[in-house]
């Protein structure tokens, strides 16, 4: 099941994925999983991952060691950026499984899940990020255009197109 960020550029993808703090590097489906994630894991918890980042700036270092350790991250000759680098990492690889599992659940699973849609339009309703506003507003857009592909026979070869995309 295809949702908006199926239908964003990469270059949108990034700006959201730094408008959220996410790792900025990587493929587009890299990107759309992580961010998948994000939203989920926002939904998910009372708290927003911005405020998960401001809580390891403000830990100390034997706070940062013992939350490594209790994830089994590795801590041996760490300083304190490099500790909230790994949570940080590792949290975002937890948004990103989290997405996975969203997008191809478990068939005889009970769990029911919002979709993408769903929470993006909540984020949009929260006014907290224009960037994603006006992403979104440019889909819709592009979604309520009329298809720009032109039905093609070439009749000395006895062809027709079976397959069509979305730029023509």
């Amino acid at each position: 099941e295809m949702d908006e960020f199926d239908q964003m550029k990469a270059g949108e993808l990034k700006v959201l994925c730094k408008e959220y703090g996410l790792k900025v590097s990587g493929k587009k489906a890299e990107l759309q999983q992580r961010l998948r994630g994000h939203f989920q894991l926002m939904a998910s918890s009372d708290s927003t991952s911005d405020s998960v980042i401001d809580d390891y700036k403000s830990m100390t270092v034997q706070d940062l060691r013992d939350a490594c350790k209790a994830r089994s991250i590795e801590t041996k000759g760490k300083k304190k950026n490099d500790l909230i680098k790994d949570l940080r990492d590792d949290d975002s690889f937890a948004r990103e499984i989290s997405a996975e599992i969203m997008k191809n659940p478990q068939k005889d699973s009970s769990a029911t899940y919002r979709t993408i849609s769903e929470l993006l339009e909540e984020a949009v309703d929260t006014g907290e990020n224009d960037a994603l506003k006006n992403i979104l507003a440019g889909i819709r857009e592009k979604n309520a255009e009329e298809p720009k592909y032109v039905d093609v026979t070439i009749k000395s070869l006895g062809m027709e197109p079976d397959k069509f995309t979305v730029g023509g």
